[in-house]
């Protein structure tokens, strides 16, 4: 055996978190002068053939995900919002709903997040839209409860624990907690119970055919009951939760204008954008601000305001949604108004046969009289 595999290879790292090291040079290209003698481990499997089997297996799961979002109704527009989710871009619509001040959610890694969203609010009013319409579509076929748990903020699950229900798009797993949430923050707390069935959501291993996370999507404005608080890991608080949605009912027409009269305040707003702005910009130059000037202040202030329309716009909308998919509508088809058509001529025809069926009787025996 190679003396060189039996020796430890001392390498010594330099780097920092972000890849440079501790003379500010690039740590990729500090690594590239090291060599050793172990030999690269030989592929089992042939290039050529490796990627044909990776291509099978992604055509397999397309085809499994297709027939799912048949199966549920979802479209594909849905669908696309759903699979953004995960991304960074996702940090605007799970924070816009909650009310807190951003400075306390101070965390300068989402300083870079994309603000051109809030310069689109009709654009962001279907995001939601979209979102919980699959929401409900899954829910009216998933015929089971689910068992779910989450590493959560102690600052997001006291506003819901407040208010008694979800403030936000949240992140549930069916498998076991994950701690990648713990990441920067002090104050945390773990949440398991149940999903009633027939509840909004979006169970994304189902739809995938996947084990991985198990991860299922909640919209907001479900209702949340937390029970029996304990502690885990001999300092962590842990609640059991109940998570369920209350039966929907069809809007009045008052309600339907007022829909709409706070739509076209939102959408004509640019206070969300400013709000945002202004956050980002300082904890960019700033990362310990407060946000307790006059300024920031007043700018939350204001998006409250605008975030209070906002919540009540989408509780209505989400309604009339949630409405429509459990008791759609009979729409009148080109079958049935051929069908009416049809059976009125075949009214008309078969009269026409009767007279005429009666005017041949008749001719019978004004001829039978005659030959008398």
């Amino acid at each position: 055996m190679n003396e060189t595999l039996d020796k430890p290879i001392d390498i010594q790292d330099n780097s920092t978190s972000d890849g440079i090291n501790s003379q500010g040079e690039d740590f990729q290209t500090e690594t590239e002068s090291f060599t050793c003698s172990i030999p690269p481990t030989p592929s089992i499997i042939h290039p050529e053939y490796d990627e044909k089997a990776n291509t099978k297996e992604m055509k397999e799961k397309e085809k499994f995900l297709k027939k799912n979002l048949a199966k549920y109704g979802i479209t594909d527009e849905e669908w696309s919002e759903l699979e953004k989710y995960t991304g960074s871009e996702y940090f605007i619509p799970t924070t816009l709903l909650h009310r807190i001040d951003l400075f306390q959610y101070n965390n300068p890694r989402y300083g870079g997040t994309n603000l051109s969203i809030l310069s689109e609010p009709e654009e962001l009013i279907e995001l939601y839209c979209r979102m919980y319409s699959a929401m409900c579509k899954f829910a009216k076929r998933n015929n089971k409860e689910l068992h779910i748990n989450r590493v959560d903020s102690d600052m997001f699950s006291d506003e819901m624990k407040k208010s008694g229900r979800t403030e936000s798009l949240l992140s549930f797993s069916q498998g076991e907690y994950k701690f990648d949430f713990t990441e920067g923050k002090e104050d945390i707390l773990f949440m398991k119970g149940v999903l009633e069935k027939g509840t909004p959501c979006i169970d994304l291993s189902a739809l995938r055919g996947e084990d991985g996370e198990k991860e299922v999507l909640l919209p907001p404005f479900l209702t949340i009951h937390y029970d029996n608080k304990s502690t885990i890991y001999d300092s962590y608080t842990e609640y059991d939760v109940h998570i369920s949605q209350s039966k929907c009912s069809k809007l009045s027409d008052k309600e339907k204008e007022k829909m709409q009269i706070l739509k076209q305040s939102i959408i004509k707003s640019d206070i969300p954008f400013n709000y945002y702005n202004h956050w980002r910009q300082t904890i960019k130059y700033n990362p310990h601000a407060l946000g307790n000037d006059e300024k920031s202040m007043m700018l939350k202030q204001e998006f409250f305001k605008w975030q209070d329309d906002f919540k009540e716009y989408l509780q209505l909308k989400f309604r009339e949604i949630q409405y429509a998919i459990e008791y759609p509508q009979l729409k009148s088809t080109n079958f049935l108004t051929w069908g009416i058509a049809r059976g009125q001529k075949d009214i008309g025809s078969f009269r026409n046969k009767i007279q005429q069926a009666g005017d041949f009787i008749r001719s019978i025996f004004r001829r039978n009289e005659r030959d008398r």
